[in-house]
């Protein structure tokens, strides 16, 4: 539907002034008009009201026109109040014009038509002013249909069938009660145009023979071509004969006459006919299915036949066999073994075409028809062996041996005779095949389950001295048992720790419970309590760091300290370590990444140590770097000893918190004695690092220095006293392990004092 409000040549649009009785002291002698925005007339002024009265307004009713058609169309007006002037627009679809317009003669019964005259002037290209004048001082009746006018309508002769809309907008009068004037609704109608009904239906055949199953398309021509409704309803007279689709397609169902009508669906009642003739349609081939057939004698079998076309009208069989001492067949095409031979079936169409179809049947001897396997299911463990029972039917087939075959020997695989041997867990089909040919076949499903651990055992308590490492045995029951695999776990490897073969290493004084889980999923488990005892044997140590920013980049002295059995003495060392993110070791001018500690006689200036960053078994663990130095030939007897200095540097870009630096210590020596400290295969702990790159002496985290800083400061001592590891800014004064104390405070205001 086009509801059309265009300003252009595609919509006419009329000016509508209807003025009804002036009720105030003024008349006006000459044609006057309303001015919309300040609702005011030529001669006389009234007062504007703002707003919308949705209650008062111009209407036209609904109305039906045909292409061409010029009509009378009433114009009404619907009021809440006594009106002496008003005026609209009428707003066209495109194909509608108005060629007159006047009072309508019910208006003109009115008792005050006579004080109105009426004049009709153009006004610009479709627009059309009409004025009406008053003599006397008369106002229009309230009213809810009161037909003020009628409009000639004229439709177009290409007006298209479907709803238009017409609308009546921009109303506004003057209410003769008290001289307000307003602005009333805008009201549409809904045009329908009459349709254009079908003079004439023809068909280009009025007679066609067919086949049975074939198709022809009937095509109809309608006129008018401009028909509203051109659509044709399609009916045949006989459907057993000829079916006809809604299109015109026609399909011939049977022999015989029918009538196929096309009419006119818009009411009409126009029609054409045509009249159809099926004839019979003769077979066209006939296949046997199989072509060929084996069969043991005494069998029976039904053979396929496809007859064509399928839609033939006769499409019955004859069927005959050439030797019926080998095989016989039946009117439905059911052949029979008699004999050892051949012999050729044929089928042939009986509705005269002459056309036929065979199959060449071979009789052989009897065949293996089926297997019965015994068990059908079963489960075996791994290791397990069974021997599967076989029938064969008939009895009295001419060759009973069988294969046998599995569909996982990775699993299980079976023998000439039928005995299965299970060889992993998992899932096989044994299947068992008639060595005629016949394609006879059984089956049976083993199922192979692994040989669960029933039981783990080991020693139920061990006591371990820090640092030092013992191998847990257990034993796994059976011994055939499929997976005796363990996991191995420690209750607490800040204590002890656990390798995946079961050897433990000593790590703090403590106790952990060691648990060996078989991991075929039988759930059997031991536990062995680890006591973790103080070391006995040497120990080496170095004071945490804390690296601050301006140390980054710095060389840095790490001394390292040996402790050794009361009594104890050395001759020779050997350390490997493992530096974490940010630290790591550096050569002095000279070259060297450490020397001698005071307590290591030396040779001259030359320390009796060999550096070297090229460790054969660095590759075993997950370290940062790896170096090792060697203290050779000479002898300590001070206990502890500073052994050696390290040179570490700090290296920008890495976030604060605490790092642990490893040492590997392989041995220590004197003459005959041996100091075990550690292995190649775990680390032991050395130092603990912490980075703090912030500002020093930032207590609060505020990023300045000031007064606040020092209230935190004694805070935290008033609160822990001292702390030997207290991280961060409030270690001010940078001594070893962090302290933090009173020398914090006078560090802190020394700082502020120099800003």
């Amino acid at each position: 539907m086009r509801q059309t409000m265009n300003k252009t040549n595609h919509t006419t649009r009329m000016l509508l002034l209807l003025v009804a009785m002036l009720c105030a002291s003024a008349t006006f002698s000459q044609p006057f008009r309303v001015n919309r925005q300040q609702l005011s007339i030529e001669g006389g002024t009234f007062a504007h009201k703002a707003g919308v009265s949705d209650v008062n307004y111009l209407y036209i009713e609904d109305f039906t026109i045909g292409r061409g058609e010029t009509k009378t169309v009433p114009v009404y007006l619907h009021s809440t109040v006594p009106i002496w002037m008003f005026q609209a627009d009428v707003v066209l679809p495109d194909g509608l014009t108005i060629t007159d317009a006047s009072f309508s003669a019910v208006f003109n019964t009115l008792a005050c038509a006579s004080d109105f005259t009426f004049g009709s002037s153009e006004v610009s290209a479709g627009y059309r002013l009409l004025a009406y004048n008053t003599v006397k001082q008369r106002s229009l009746p309230v009213s809810n249909r009161l037909r003020v006018f009628d409009l000639t309508v004229q439709a177009s002769s290409t007006l298209p069938v479907e709803p238009l809309t017409l609308w009546v907008r921009n109303f506004c009068f003057v209410n003769a009660d008290n001289n307000e004037g307003l602005q009333g609704a805008d009201k549409s109608c809904t045009v329908e145009v009459a349709p254009v009904l079908v003079t004439s239906v023809t068909l280009d055949k009025t007679a066609v023979e067919l086949t049975v199953g074939k198709t022809t398309t009937l095509h109809a021509t309608v006129l008018p071509s401009d028909a509203t409704d051109k659509s044709l309803t399609w009916i045949t007279s006989d459907a057993a004969v000829a079916q006809v689709s809604g299109s015109g397609v026609v399909t011939a169902t049977g022999v015989g006459t029918t009538t196929i009508t096309a009419t006119a669906r818009d009411g009409s009642g126009k029609k054409a006919t045509c009249q159809v003739t099926v004839t019979p349609l003769l077979v066209t081939s006939v296949t046997v299915s199989p072509s060929s057939l084996e069969l043991q004698v005494g069998a029976t079998v039904a053979l396929g036949v496809t007859v064509l076309p399928s839609n033939a009208t006769n499409k019955t069989l004859a069927w005959t066999s050439s030797n019926s001492a080998v095989a016989t067949v039946s009117s439905t095409g059911v052949v029979t073994a008699r004999s050892v031979g051949t012999a050729t079936i044929r089928a042939t169409a009986t509705d005269g075409s002459g056309k036929s179809g065979a199959c060449q049947v071979t009789v052989k001897p009897i065949l293996v028809s089926s297997i019965t396997l015994d068990p059908v299911n079963a489960e075996l463990p791994v290791g397990g062996t069974l021997a599967i029972n076989a029938t064969v039917v008939p009895s009295n087939a001419a060759d009973q041996s069988l294969t046998w075959r599995s569909s996982n020997t990775t699993v299980a695989t079976v023998s000439t005779t039928g005995v299965v041997t299970a060889r992993s867990k998992g899932e096989a089909t044994i299947t068992a095949t008639a060595a005629d040919g016949g394609g006879a076949t059984a089956t049976c499903h083993i199922t192979v389950k692994p040989v669960m651990v029933t039981s783990v055992t080991m020693a139920p308590t061990m006591e371990i001295e820090q640092g030092s490492t013992a191998q847990l045995k257990a034993t796994v029951l059976p011994d055939n048992a499929t997976d005796k695999t363990l996991g191995w776990l420690s209750s607490n490897p800040d204590v002890a720790t656990v390798s995946s073969n079961g050897l433990v290493t000593a790590r703090a004084v403590g106790t952990a419970t060691v648990t060996a889980t078989a991991q075929d999923g039988s759930g059997k488990s031991a536990t062995c309590t680890v006591t973790v005892v103080a070391q006995s044997l040497a120990h080496l140590s170095a004071a945490d760091l804390v690296i601050t920013s301006e140390q980054i980049g710095q060389v840095i002295e790490l001394p390292l300290t040996l402790t050794l059995p009361e009594g104890g003495n050395f001759t020779n060392i050997e350390m490997h370590f493992t530096f974490p993110e940010g630290l790591r070791p550096i050569a002095d001018e000279d070259g060297w990444c450490g020397y001698g500690g005071d307590d290591i006689p030396r040779r001259g200036r030359t320390p009796v140590v060999s550096f070297t960053d090229n460790f054969d078994n660095a590759d075993k663990w997950p370290c940062y770097d790896v170096v090792g130095a060697n203290i050779t030939k000479t002898a300590v007897t001070t206990n502890p000893c500073h052994v050696y200095t390290m040179l570490v540097t700090a290296e920008p870009g890495y976030d604060n918190g605490d790092r642990e630096m490893m040492v590997y210590v392989k041995y220590t020596t004197y003459e005959d004695m041996s100091y075990q400290i550690g292995s190649w295969d775990y680390p032991l702990p050395l130092c603990n690092v912490r980075f703090f790159t912030g500002l020093i002496g930032d207590v609060t985290g505020n990023g300045k220095v000031d007064i606040d800083d020092v209230n935190a400061l004694v805070n935290i001592i008033l609160d822990f006293k001292t702390r030997d590891d207290y991280a961060g800014n409030a270690n001010v004064n940078g001594d070893s392990r962090n302290r933090v104390d009173i020398d914090d405070v006078n560090a802190l205001i020394n700082i502020i004092l120099a800003q």
